[in-house]
């Protein structure tokens, strides 16, 4: 039986870093949640994968019908200075 919220074939629990993060950024999550996101996203921006990650932000704002998860991304790579 898996544990933690179900994320395709994985779980919550069970995410590898780089898909946690995504979870965080695209998830209506607590506020500090998406601060702890962004903290992340601006000291540890170089070792993202965004090959992975960027098309996924791209896909689930689509998906999901809110444009705030790709705005918030595009501003989170501006204050990182990558945007």
């Amino acid at each position: 039986m898996p544990r933690g919220d179900q994320l395709g074939k994985a779980t919550e629990d069970h995410l590898d870093p780089d898909h946690f993060r995504e979870r965080k950024i695209c998830g209506r999550t607590r506020l500090r949640d998406l601060e702890d996101a962004r903290k992340v996203v601006r000291s540890r921006f170089d070792s993202l994968d965004l090959t992975c990650l960027e098309p996924r932000i791209h896909e689930l704002s689509r998906a999901l019908e809110r444009p705030e998860i790709l705005e918030t991304w595009e501003r989170w790579k501006e204050e990182a200075g990558k945007g």
